[in-house]
């Protein structure tokens, strides 16, 4: 075919040309750009939904319950603690705010942040059995997780200051897949926040539950949302993510660490810190140690992002270390100059004692002890045991306590 000019030519190209393009979503799935409209234009605005889609097209609220960002890429900073008391959900819990969060809720940053899990109870025929401690996995595209609560209600929860009014119920379900456990009578769980000219607030559980149905006595489990921290926060760009490679800090210390590196609310560690503790435990002066091993305590600890709020301390026996109280063996041996006499124990009850070659009785003052405490851009972790002593029938006056030492602090990735 001839043409009279270049003109013609390009006229003739435009209008048998066919403008498209293909691309993959973030599911995998390849989609087509057609032309539209009058002009044949391709429609990125769906491209980028697709390819880059907004918060809140991919984390949709439920309810005043949001998704103001991402914790592991450093989306959500200035946490300050408010509240570690964990509520009880036979009963309305008050909780008394450790900073003045204004007669508005209008000293918070953004909002609140709470922290929260289900207790879990099993109930067979009617008959309440064993109570245990369930984790809330938060996917908005419902999908169950083995072990896992699932919810499609962001977790943690984030409610913007400007959602409390006072004496205004608050309340947030657990919407969701849950256990997937295949019964056929469910409910979700819920939690209500009432914010109160006090500046305190109420919360209380609404109990949910999976079950047979049976009427003569149902089999299934209840589940009951408990809050154990809450915090303000605000929201900001996301930051860079410090390597498991890195080392936050590296040496042999005991008392607060300061974390070389890390941002002063954490947001640069990516899924949370991870503690690494000496061999073993320490008496008075180092004189004597105990293998942490035979105590059943773990040399590696996991600490979430989660519970990185300056101020906030908590135990951390029930979530991050397996203890052993019970037929528990080890022994004390004398170092650095110490007495070199080997101390052989079995602790067969809590109130149980130790008897060495001499006849001297040891008793423990207390359970193994383990709490963290943070502060900005610092992190104490503390293990200790205490041992009182019984000398012919004479009670030493002293509590021997041993107490654990960091020897690797680096952040890690789940």
């Amino acid at each position: 075919m001839e043409f009279k000019n270049d003109l013609d030519l390009a006229a003739y190209v435009a209008a048998h040309s066919v403008l498209s393009g293909t691309y993959k979503d973030l599911d995998g799935n390849v989609k087509v750009m057609l032309p539209s409209g009058a002009g044949s234009a391709l429609d990125f605005d769906q491209f980028r939904k697709d390819t880059n889609p907004s918060i809140t097209d991919t984390n949709p609220p439920v309810g005043a319950d949001i998704y103001p960002g991402s914790l592991a890429k450093g989306e959500i900073t200035e946490r300050y603690l408010l509240s570690d008391i964990i509520t009880d959900p036979s009963k309305v819990t008050n909780l008394v705010f450790q900073r003045d969060v204004g007669s508005k809720m209008n000293m918070v940053g953004d909002g609140l942040q709470f922290l929260v899990y289900i207790q879990k109870t099993v109930i067979t025929k009617g008959v309440k059995g064993a109570i245990s401690r369930l984790e809330i996995n938060y996917d908005p595209k419902n999908v169950a997780k083995n072990g896992y609560y699932t919810t499609t209600s962001p977790v943690p929860m984030y409610i913007k200051g400007t959602s409390f009014k006072v004496d205004v119920p608050v309340e947030v379900p657990l919407d969701g897949v849950g256990e997937n456990l295949g019964l056929a009578n469910i409910k979700a769980p819920s939690i209500t926040y009432t914010f109160k000219s006090d500046k305190s607030m109420d919360v209380e559980s609404t109990q949910g539950y999976a079950n047979d149905g049976v009427s003569d006595g149902i089999t299934g489990v209840t589940y009951d949302v408990i809050c154990e921290v809450v915090s303000t926060y605000s929201t900001q760009e996301a930051v860079t993510q410090l390597p498991d490679t890195v080392n936050l800090f590296n040496g042999s210390a005991t008392g607060e660490i300061a974390l070389a590196g890390a941002t002063d609310y954490f947001e640069n560690v990516m899924d949370g810190i991870e503690v690494t503790l000496d061999d073993y435990l320490y008496g008075l002066n180092e004189t004597t140690r105990i293998s942490i091993d035979q105590l059943g305590i773990s040399k590696v600890i996991r600490i979430p992002k989660n519970y990185l709020i300056p101020v906030n301390k908590f135990k951390i026996n029930t979530k991050y270390i397996e203890l052993v109280k019970t037929n528990v063996n080890y022994k004390v041996v004398g170092v650095n100059g110490g007495n070199p006499k080997q101390l052989n124990y079995q602790e067969k009850t809590n109130s149980g004692s130790y008897t060495d070659k001499s006849g001297w009785q040891y008793y423990p003052s207390s359970n193994i002890s383990a709490l963290v405490k943070m502060s900005q851009g610092n992190i104490d972790v503390d293990i200790s045991k205490g041992i009182s002593i019984l000398a012919s029938g004479i009670w030493l006056n002293r509590v021997d306590t041993y107490y654990s030492k960091v020897i690797k602090i680096t952040p890690y990735k789940n």
